[in-house]
């Protein structure tokens, strides 16, 4: 079966690799790439590269990668004679969150141009996931946002806010109107919900429509 795949942005943010790390990894054949993307379980090699002390040949690098990819938590790796590798729980546990966060991804996201003109939503609705990210940057709690929008499962918010911080949107954003803004930190009245909601779905329309 072959595993979904991440984007080179998804690796920096759940794993916190910074991309001078990353880029040198894969331009050093370190961690394969595939289509552009990384297999989330490179990232437990990844994760011990970055917090090292001192400095790996790059063929120490590719046989420290290609050991983790098979390793079992607690499995020891000789990179030099006295010197062991380890795999902790530590990097198990981010390679846990990657395919966690790609599970969600299967379950939750959904691109398709007959809806919201190809904005990403959550699947089986017309909920752009940057428009959840919006209204909660803005202030709204989770309780708020699942009274907004009750047919959307919770986990679904929650991912919505990890996917927006992988796929930052390309330009400048555009700020909420006053009237709106001046609800942040508090939850809205039914009027000011719905005045917000019909604010976040018509950016999104007229977005996609300039897009077309």
């Amino acid at each position: 079966m072959t595993t979904a795949l991440l984007t080179r942005k998804e690796v920096e943010v759940i794993a916190g690799i910074p991309p001078s790390v990353l880029n040198k990894a894969i331009e050093q054949k370190v961690v394969p790439v595939r289509d552009a993307q990384i297999d989330p379980c490179d990232l437990a090699a990844l994760t011990f590269i970055r917090d090292l002390p001192f400095p790996l040949s790059v063929v120490a690098k590719r046989a420290l990668a290609a050991w983790m990819r098979i390793a079992a938590e607690g499995d020891d790796y000789e990179l030099a004679p006295g010197l062991m590798a380890r795999r902790t729980p530590a990097t198990d546990a981010i390679v846990r969150e990657a395919l966690a966060y790609i599970a969600d991804r299967e379950r939750y996201y959904n691109r398709d141009p007959e809806i919201m003109g190809g904005e990403p939503v959550v699947k089986g609705t017309r909920v752009p996931l940057r428009s959840i990210a919006a209204a909660y940057a803005a202030g709204d709690t989770f309780e708020v946002l699942a009274r907004s929008f009750p047919h959307v499962e919770p986990a679904a918010f929650r991912f919505a806010l990890r996917w927006a911080e992988c796929h930052p949107q390309r330009g400048r954003p555009v700020g909420l109107p006053e009237y709106l803004r001046s609800s942040v930190g508090r939850d809205p009245s039914p009027a000011r919900a719905a005045a917000r909601a019909a604010y976040i779905a018509s950016r999104a329309e007229r977005r996609a429509a300039f897009e077309r």
